[in-house]
Protein backbone atom coordinates (compact mmCIF):
# COMPACT_ATOMS: atom_id res chain seq x y z
CA UNK A 1 0.00 0.00 0.00
CA UNK A 2 1.01 3.66 -0.48
CA UNK A 3 1.65 5.55 1.97
CA UNK A 4 1.14 8.79 0.08
CA UNK A 5 -2.79 8.15 1.01
CA UNK A 6 -4.46 9.90 3.31
CA UNK A 7 -7.48 6.87 3.44
CA UNK A 8 -5.53 5.14 5.98
CA UNK A 9 -6.96 6.88 9.17
CA UNK A 10 -10.44 7.34 7.48
CA UNK A 11 -10.39 3.52 6.99
CA UNK A 12 -10.43 2.56 10.87
CA UNK A 13 -13.68 4.57 10.47
CA UNK A 14 -15.05 2.35 8.77
CA UNK A 15 -13.73 -1.25 8.62
CA UNK A 16 -16.51 -3.16 9.55
CA UNK A 17 -15.52 -4.00 13.14
CA UNK A 18 -18.37 -5.84 15.12
CA UNK A 19 -18.04 -3.81 18.36
CA UNK A 20 -15.63 -1.47 20.00
CA UNK A 21 -13.67 -3.98 22.20
CA UNK A 22 -10.39 -5.21 21.21
CA UNK A 23 -10.29 -9.16 20.01
CA UNK A 24 -10.14 -12.01 22.72
CA UNK A 25 -6.28 -13.15 22.64
CA UNK A 26 -4.89 -15.89 24.56
CA UNK A 27 -4.09 -15.06 28.07
CA UNK A 28 -0.53 -15.69 28.43
CA UNK A 29 0.95 -14.70 24.56
CA UNK A 30 4.27 -13.79 24.70
CA UNK A 31 3.80 -13.35 20.93
CA UNK A 32 4.17 -9.52 19.69
CA UNK A 33 0.40 -8.21 18.85
CA UNK A 34 1.52 -7.95 15.12
CA UNK A 35 1.87 -11.61 15.38
CA UNK A 36 -1.57 -12.57 17.46
CA UNK A 37 -3.91 -9.55 15.25
CA UNK A 38 -3.80 -9.84 11.31
CA UNK A 39 -3.39 -6.64 9.71
CA UNK A 40 -6.35 -4.49 9.28
CA UNK A 41 -6.21 -4.74 5.41
CA UNK A 42 -5.79 -8.51 5.66
CA UNK A 43 -9.42 -8.31 6.96
CA UNK A 44 -10.17 -7.63 3.13
CA UNK A 45 -11.32 -11.17 1.88
CA UNK A 46 -10.78 -12.10 -2.03
CA UNK A 47 -14.37 -12.24 -3.24
CA UNK A 48 -16.65 -10.44 -6.31
CA UNK A 49 -18.88 -7.45 -5.34
CA UNK A 50 -21.83 -10.51 -6.27
CA UNK A 51 -20.67 -12.71 -3.76
CA UNK A 52 -20.32 -9.67 -1.08
CA UNK A 53 -23.66 -8.48 -1.68
CA UNK A 54 -24.92 -12.16 -1.73
CA UNK A 55 -23.32 -12.47 2.12
CA UNK A 56 -26.15 -9.72 3.65
CA UNK A 57 -29.47 -11.68 3.07
CA UNK A 58 -31.22 -8.45 2.22
CA UNK A 59 -34.47 -8.89 0.52
CA UNK A 60 -36.40 -6.37 -0.94
CA UNK A 61 -39.61 -5.84 1.09
CA UNK A 62 -42.50 -3.14 0.18
CA UNK A 63 -42.25 -1.48 3.81
CA UNK A 64 -38.32 -1.19 4.20
CA UNK A 65 -36.33 1.56 2.39
CA UNK A 66 -33.30 0.99 4.00
CA UNK A 67 -31.55 -1.72 4.97
CA UNK A 68 -27.96 -1.77 6.98
CA UNK A 69 -25.53 -4.55 7.85
CA UNK A 70 -22.64 -4.04 10.66
CA UNK A 71 -20.60 -6.62 8.93
CA UNK A 72 -19.34 -5.45 6.16
CA UNK A 73 -17.71 -8.30 5.32
CA UNK A 74 -14.34 -5.92 3.64
CA UNK A 75 -13.71 -7.62 0.50
CA UNK A 76 -10.97 -7.41 -2.15
CA UNK A 77 -12.76 -7.17 -5.28
CA UNK A 78 -11.30 -7.49 -8.98
CA UNK A 79 -12.90 -4.54 -11.29
CA UNK A 80 -12.36 -3.07 -14.20
CA UNK A 81 -12.52 0.62 -14.25
CA UNK A 82 -14.60 2.74 -16.85
CA UNK A 83 -13.12 6.41 -15.73
CA UNK A 84 -17.17 7.32 -15.31
CA UNK A 85 -17.94 9.12 -12.50
CA UNK A 86 -21.08 11.33 -10.50
CA UNK A 87 -22.07 13.11 -7.82
CA UNK A 88 -23.41 10.41 -5.22
CA UNK A 89 -26.80 10.68 -4.65
CA UNK A 90 -28.96 11.97 -1.92
CA UNK A 91 -30.38 8.00 -1.08
CA UNK A 92 -26.57 6.88 -0.37
CA UNK A 93 -25.28 9.92 1.07
CA UNK A 94 -28.51 9.91 3.38
CA UNK A 95 -27.86 5.72 3.70
CA UNK A 96 -23.96 6.28 4.82
CA UNK A 97 -25.16 9.53 7.57
CA UNK A 98 -27.54 7.27 9.16
CA UNK A 99 -24.77 4.51 9.21
CA UNK A 100 -22.14 6.67 10.30
CA UNK A 101 -24.53 8.18 13.23
CA UNK A 102 -25.50 4.72 14.47
CA UNK A 103 -22.00 3.66 14.51
CA UNK A 104 -21.50 6.36 16.54
CA UNK A 105 -18.44 7.53 14.24
CA UNK A 106 -17.55 11.46 13.42
CA UNK A 107 -19.95 12.51 11.35
CA UNK A 108 -17.64 14.49 8.88
CA UNK A 109 -16.81 10.88 7.47
CA UNK A 110 -19.53 11.95 5.00
CA UNK A 111 -17.95 14.45 3.63
CA UNK A 112 -14.49 11.92 2.36
CA UNK A 113 -17.71 10.40 0.20
CA UNK A 114 -19.29 13.10 -2.72
CA UNK A 115 -18.09 11.31 -5.63
CA UNK A 116 -18.68 7.74 -6.94
CA UNK A 117 -17.51 5.79 -9.73
CA UNK A 118 -18.45 2.79 -12.09
CA UNK A 119 -16.70 0.08 -12.71
CA UNK A 120 -17.80 -3.66 -14.43
CA UNK A 121 -17.45 -6.74 -12.74
CA UNK A 122 -18.51 -9.45 -15.19
CA UNK A 123 -21.45 -8.24 -17.28
CA UNK A 124 -22.52 -6.21 -14.06
CA UNK A 125 -22.22 -2.37 -13.41
CA UNK A 126 -21.46 -0.57 -9.87
CA UNK A 127 -21.44 2.83 -8.44
CA UNK A 128 -19.29 2.77 -5.70
CA UNK A 129 -18.84 5.46 -4.12
CA UNK A 130 -15.06 6.65 -3.32
CA UNK A 131 -13.09 8.60 -0.46
CA UNK A 132 -12.10 12.11 -2.07
CA UNK A 133 -8.53 11.59 -1.01
CA UNK A 134 -7.92 8.62 -3.34
CA UNK A 135 -9.88 9.89 -6.71
CA UNK A 136 -6.73 12.17 -7.47
CA UNK A 137 -4.73 9.18 -7.55
CA UNK A 138 -7.26 7.07 -9.20
CA UNK A 139 -7.37 9.09 -11.63
CA UNK A 140 -3.78 9.38 -12.27
CA UNK A 141 -3.18 5.68 -11.61
CA UNK A 142 -5.78 4.13 -13.86
CA UNK A 143 -6.65 4.08 -17.61
CA UNK A 144 -9.67 2.94 -18.72
CA UNK A 145 -10.14 -0.57 -19.27
CA UNK A 146 -7.81 -1.56 -16.62
CA UNK A 147 -8.46 -3.90 -13.86
CA UNK A 148 -8.11 -2.89 -10.35
CA UNK A 149 -8.63 -4.41 -6.86
CA UNK A 150 -10.50 -2.21 -4.49
CA UNK A 151 -10.64 -3.02 -1.08
CA UNK A 152 -14.26 -2.38 -0.21
CA UNK A 153 -17.33 -2.70 2.55
CA UNK A 154 -20.79 -3.33 2.47
CA UNK A 155 -22.64 -0.85 4.80
CA UNK A 156 -26.38 -1.11 3.16
CA UNK A 157 -29.04 -0.98 0.77
CA UNK A 158 -31.84 1.70 -0.03
CA UNK A 159 -34.74 0.11 -1.83
CA UNK A 160 -36.64 1.66 -4.24
CA UNK A 161 -39.64 0.31 -6.32
CA UNK A 162 -38.58 -3.40 -5.22
CA UNK A 163 -34.97 -3.07 -6.62
CA UNK A 164 -31.53 -2.36 -4.10
CA UNK A 165 -29.09 -0.08 -4.84
CA UNK A 166 -26.15 -1.42 -2.19
CA UNK A 167 -23.78 0.88 -0.60
CA UNK A 168 -20.64 -0.82 -1.21
CA UNK A 169 -17.56 2.23 -0.37
CA UNK A 170 -13.99 2.17 -1.93
CA UNK A 171 -11.26 2.26 1.69
CA UNK A 172 -8.44 1.79 -1.28
CA UNK A 173 -7.16 0.13 -4.39
CA UNK A 174 -4.41 -1.15 -6.13
CA UNK A 175 -3.87 -1.34 -9.82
Amino acid sequence: MNIRRISFLLFFFLMGCQSTNPPDLPNQSTAPISETMPSTWDRYQDRSLEEQISLTGFSSQPEATMYFDFDTFPSRVRVIYTGESRPISPQKQELLSLYIEMRGDDPSIVDFFQTEYRFLEGSSEYWLPIQHPLIPYLEDELEVGDTATLFVILIGANAENGALDHVILINEFIK
